[in-house]
């Protein structure tokens, strides 16, 4: 099975209260390879309301989504049934302290990834 990491950077743009509107991009890179594919995105995370959204955007010019979890502190194993082929995808993650983070799955024509992505979060600034 071909390895892809998920690379999702998202720059923070505006912060008020714990509501967050995120602008960046997603990139895709196989491991070894020194290309890949990248494409604008934005993102709305509320720590608040537990909910964390991106918009659509396009991996090597095919459409792509993301479903997302958005996380707390700790460590995760997530699941994931391909839905191309009926293959389990188990994925652990860790999320340190002092930051935020998501759980996503991205679907992008017949190819899908799963990622753990985290920010860490003080009282003047996100990264």
């Amino acid at each position: 099975m071909k390895k892809i990491i998920c690379i999702c950077t998202l720059m923070l743009m505006s912060i008020y209260a714990q509501a967050t509107e995120l602008n960046g991009k997603v990139s895709i890179k196989s491991p070894g390879y020194f290309f890949g594919s990248s494409s604008a995105v934005s993102a709305s995370m509320d720590v608040a309301a537990n909910t964390f959204t991106m918009s659509g955007f396009s991996i090597y010019g095919i459409d792509a989504t993301a479903t997302t979890e958005l996380l707390q502190p700790g460590t995760y194993t997530r699941s994931y049934v391909l839905t191309s082929t009926g293959e389990t995808i188990t994925r652990t993650g860790t999320i340190p302290a002092d930051s935020i983070g998501i759980y996503m799955v991205i679907s992008s024509g017949t190819d899908e990834y799963q990622a753990f992505v985290a920010w860490k979060i003080s009282g003047t600034d996100t990264t």
